[in-house]
């Protein structure tokens, strides 16, 4: 009989319901980074609920990255989304563009929500209807059961 047992599991692994008592505790929580590279290919490259139909102006500002700057078209449809330059720019009756930083941008892309951004000073900018469809979007929970 083991008196403690480690395992890395996703938040939503049916580990959690085999008991019929919740006897089991999350002991250690690890913190990742994330970094998005290359704006347009994580985007394409990054997989969308099929249901959620969205296109945004979002701004993003990347220093260290200067081929994520600038303004965009995100669209997400059946299940792809892509983001592509917005020559257009933004129209006068529209709400201002969402604002994302390199942080913001990773933290929206790992499926954080655009509230919990704006708190945290990495939004700015866009409208509620914009928020809450960038968040069924990104939804998501990001884990890693990889430690290293």
């Amino acid at each position: 009989m083991a008196d403690t047992i480690r395992v890395l599991i996703p938040p939503a692994d049916p580990f959690w319901w085999l008991t019929h008592e919740r006897d089991a505790a999350l002991t250690k929580r690890s913190m990742w980074m994330l970094r998005v590279v290359d704006a347009p290919a994580a985007i394409a490259a990054r997989g969308f609920p099929a249901a959620v139909c969205v296109t945004v102006p979002p701004v993003i500002s990347d220093r260290t990255r200067p081929g994520n700057s600038g303004r965009w078209e995100l669209t997400v449809a059946d299940g792809s989304g892509t983001l592509i330059p917005n020559a257009r720019g933004i129209l006068p009756a529209a709400p201002p563009a969402l604002q994302l930083g390199a942080r913001g941008l990773a933290a929206l892309y790992a499926g954080t929500p655009v509230a919990t951004l704006r708190l945290a000073g990495l939004a700015a900018g866009g409208s509620p209807d914009t928020d809450a469809a960038l968040d069924a979007a990104f939804a998501a929970t990001a884990y890693m059961i990889d430690d290293f």
